[in-house]
């Protein structure tokens, strides 16, 4: 006699938690049958391309009946990782008195990696464009390229710029402190 089942297929949803209109987590609902009372946990495993992997528990004291289990991943590690979605996911429930454990697979929707929060802070579009001619000559000599910062705290923010041209692009980068509140950030690419 098994101690819990799978009831229905389980359900994925971004969830935001702070405020800010953005997601935070990416929330698994583990629909259940618990056919004797007591302490459950819940893991999951997500894979994200074919290299990296998310880990959520959770742990529940669910009585008989219809039950719900839930795993929170972390969006901001969804969004270091730079894949979008669907991502899969391995759930395992297990009883805590027998060890009793049931396992399935789970496909999540497709979500793009960069709707996830960052905690630290976020670009703010657009992105500036700042052609410059520095010698007078009418020919424009450099770009400069110039990013906003939203940032939630004081932290140090890394930039990467890329100007695509035409089939080739040039790599630049800045490295700022800022924060709370809104900075700029610059990069300056030769003409």
């Amino acid at each position: 006699h098994q101690p819990i089942s799978f009831r229905a297929a389980i359900s994925d949803a971004p969830v935001e938690t702070d405020g800010n209109g953005k997601p935070d987590v990416l929330r698994l609902t583990v629909h259940v049958n618990v056919a004797i009372a007591g302490a459950y946990h819940v893991y999951g495993t997500l894979q994200i391309g074919f290299s990296s992997s998310l880990y959520a528990q959770g742990d529940a004291w669910l009585p008989v009946g219809p039950g719900v289990l839930v795993l929170d991943f972390d969006g901001f590690q969804i969004l270091g990782n730079y894949t979008d979605g669907p991502y899969v996911v391995d759930v395992s429930v297990s009883e805590d008195v027998s060890g009793y454990w049931i396992a399935t697979t789970h496909t999540t929707g497709a979500y793009p990696f960069d709707m996830w929060d960052n905690p630290y802070g976020n670009l703010v579009s657009p992105i500036e464009v700042v052609p410059r001619d520095t010698d007078g000559d009418g020919e424009f000599n450099e770009v400069e390229v110039r990013a906003t910062i939203a940032a939630k705290v004081r932290a140090d923010f890394y930039v990467y710029f890329y100007l695509w041209l035409g089939g080739d692009y040039l790599t630049g980068d800045a490295d700022e402190t800022g924060g709370p509140g809104t900075f700029s950030v610059s990069h300056t690419f030769p003409g």
